[in-house]
C-alpha cells in the first residue's frame, strides 16, 4: 500500500532517486532548482510514499506570470514519475490527483509541456509509449509536437557548396565571427525572438534573462553569429555531455524571422558541426519544434533523423 501527500523538504533525495531511475545521467540538481523557484507550489508537488520510502512523484501548479499576461488560469503538469516497478499503480493515482489539485486553484486547463522545464524535455514520452497513452487515457489531446534529432560525426563530410553560400551572404554585407563577451544581450533578444512562436506563452522576467546572459557567458566559446550593418541577426551555438565514454554535442541554431531563407542558419550550422567533429565528438543531438519546418529541414539535409516524437498535451478541467 502506498499513500499521496504533499512535498516537504526531507523527500528531496527521495524524488531524485526516482528521478533518475527515468533519465539516466541526471545528477538530482533539478529537485534543488525547483524548489528555488519563485513561484514553487509546495502544495502542487505531490508525494506517493510506500514504508517511509518515496517511490513516486508529480508537480502540478498554475504560473502566476501566465495568469497576469493572458488574463487565464492555465495549469501545467510538468511530470508524473514512478519507480518501473509501480508503473500502472501509483503513477495513475498521482496523475489522478494533480488533476484534482489543480481543480481547487481553479485551473481552466491543464497542459504538458513538452518545453524544456524542471524535469527535462519531452516529459509526455513519445508517440505510443507508456506516458503517452497514459495522458490519452486521461482525456489529453495532442497540441503540439516536437522531435529529438541526431547524426554520427564519424563520416562528416563538408557540401562543397557551403563555400558559395558564404560569398554570397559576405556580398550582401552579413559577416559571420566568433561571439564576444559584449555581444551577449544580443544574443540573448535574438533567442527570444526566434523562438518565440514556441515558448511565448511563458514570458521573461529580469531574472530569466539574466540567467540566460549567465549561460551564453559559459558557452561563449562555441558561439559563432551573423551580423549585418553591426546588428547581431543569428547565432549558431553548442553544448556538450559526457555519455559513459563518449562525448555527445548539442548545437542550436537561431535567426531572426526577418532573415530566414537565406541559408544563414545552414552556413552557421555546418560551422558549429565541423568545430565539434575537431573536438572529436562523435555524435550530435538536437531538439526542434515541429512546427518549426526550416529548422527540421536543415537538419534533415545534414544527415539527421528523428529519433523521438516528443507531445505537447492539453485537456481541459
Amino acid at each position: 500500500m502506498f499513500r499521496i501527500r504533499r512535498f516537504f523538504s526531507e523527500d528531496s533525495d527521495g524524488v531524485a532517486r526516482v528521478f533518475k531511475s527515468w533519465w539516466a545521467g541526471e545528477n538530482g540538481k533539478c529537485v534543488s532548482e525547483l524548489l528555488r523557484d519563485a513561484y514553487f507550489d509546495a502544495h502542487g508537488f505531490l508525494i506517493a510514499e510506500r514504508n517511509g520510502e518515496v517511490i513516486g512523484f508529480s508537480y502540478a501548479y498554475v504560473d502566476p506570470r501566465v495568469v497576469h499576461r493572458f488574463g487565464y488560469r492555465l495549469g501545467f503538469l510538468a511530470g508524473v514519475f514512478a519507480f518501473p516497478k509501480f508503473r500502472g499503480t501509483v503513477d495513475v493515482e498521482l496523475l489522478k490527483k494533480s488533476l484534482e489539485y489543480l481543480k481547487t486553484i481553479n485551473a481552466l486547463e491543464v497542459e504538458v509541456p513538452d518545453f524544456p522545464s524542471t524535469f527535462g524535455n519531452g516529459v509526455t514520452a513519445e508517440k505510443d509509449a507508456y506516458f503517452y497513452r497514459l495522458y490519452r487515457g486521461f482525456g489529453f489531446s495532442i497540441n503540439m509536437h516536437s522531435y529529438t534529432m541526431s547524426r554520427s560525426l564519424e563520416k562528416l563530410k563538408i557540401p562543397r557548396w557551403l563555400e558559395n553560400r558564404n560569398k554570397t551572404l559576405t556580398d550582401e554585407g552579413i559577416i559571420l565571427r566568433k561571439a564576444k563577451k559584449e555581444d551577449v544581450p544580443s544574443l540573448v533578444t535574438v533567442e527570444e525572438e526566434a523562438f518565440k512562436e514556441a515558448y511565448d506563452y511563458i514570458p521573461k522576467t529580469k531574472k530569466d534573462i539574466k540567467k540566460r546572459v549567465k549561460e551564453f557567458l559559459g558557452w561563449m566559446e562555441n558561439t559563432i553569429l551573423s551580423e549585418k550593418s553591426n546588428k547581431i541577426i543569428a547565432y549558431s551555438d553548442f553544448t556538450t555531455e559526457k555519455h559513459k565514454n563518449k562525448t555527445v554535442g548539442y548545437p542550436r541554431i537561431a535567426v531572426l524571422p526577418s532573415y530566414r531563407g537565406r541559408g544563414l542558419g545552414t552556413l552557421l550550422f555546418w560551422e558549429n558541426l565541423k568545430t565539434l567533429k575537431e573536438m572529436g565528438v562523435t555524435k550530435v543531438e538536437i531538439n526542434v519544434i515541429g512546427v518549426n519546418f526550416p529548422a527540421v529541414h536543415i537538419y534533415r539535409k545534414a544527415g539527421f533523423k528523428i529519433d523521438h516524437i516528443w507531445y505537447h498535451l492539453r485537456k481541459k478541467l
